[in-house]
């Protein structure tokens, strides 16, 4: 189904969904996509997706997350795992708890097993054969070029993307919609850059 763009946006203009006045324009853009994916989601739906498309090359921060539910099976602690020092990253944007994400994970992989998948992840679907990445670190934004193998983008829900696949499953639901505003983040140039440092804590917790 394809969303006409123009029309979508006079429509939450109409509505007041947002607003560019007194704001930013990276708020302004951030809240009308926001609004743009909470319609599409209300109109389209959810469906299936293979997890095998979201897991693009760019996306190599779920990978940490499916090797830390694997490592937790092995009673190591959180502190021991690459997982770990990648979300409480202090150089990344969006730094977090290391100790309450870890636990909040661990939580939600258990409500999933038991009850299944209450909230579909979001994804952006793109047919161009490239697409501009956004790695930023100390708050610094650097751009490239990926490649567009599997012709979709994870947009929200890394965390339950690793679960499904910690679980065995090899689809998952998904809102599919049309990306607008979105900045596709490169993680895995990122963590490339990063990694050396995440194994050095890791060792040291160990050695304590």
């Amino acid at each position: 189904m394809t969303i006409n763009i123009s029309k979508t946006l006079k429509i939450l203009w109409e509505e007041g969904l947002y607003s560019f006045t007194n704001k930013s324009k990276s708020f302004a853009k951030w809240k009308a996509q926001n609004a743009i994916i909470h319609l599409q989601k209300r109109v389209i739906g959810a469906s299936e997706i293979s997890i095998d498309k979201v897991r693009t090359q760019n996306r190599h921060d779920i990978e940490y997350r499916i090797a830390f539910l694997n490592e937790i099976d092995n009673d190591t602690d959180y502190q021991e795992t690459l997982y770990y020092h990648f979300i409480s990253d202090p150089k990344r944007s969006t730094q977090e708890p290391g100790q309450e994400r870890c636990e909040a994970f661990v939580n939600l992989v258990d409500d999933i097993r038991q009850n299944g998948f209450q909230t579909p992840i979001t994804v952006a679907r793109y047919y161009s054969s490239t697409l501009n990445a956004k790695m930023e670190i100390n708050g610094q934004k650097n751009y490239t070029r990926i490649d567009n193998n599997t012709g979709y983008q994870l947009i929200d829900g890394a965390h339950r993307v690793a679960a499904a696949t910690y679980l065995g499953w090899d689809t998952i639901p998904a809102y599919i919609i049309y990306p607008v505003f979105f900045e596709i983040p490169e993680y895995s140039e990122y963590i490339q850059r990063r990694e050396q440092r995440y194994k050095q804590l890791v060792a040291e917790e160990i050695d304590a």
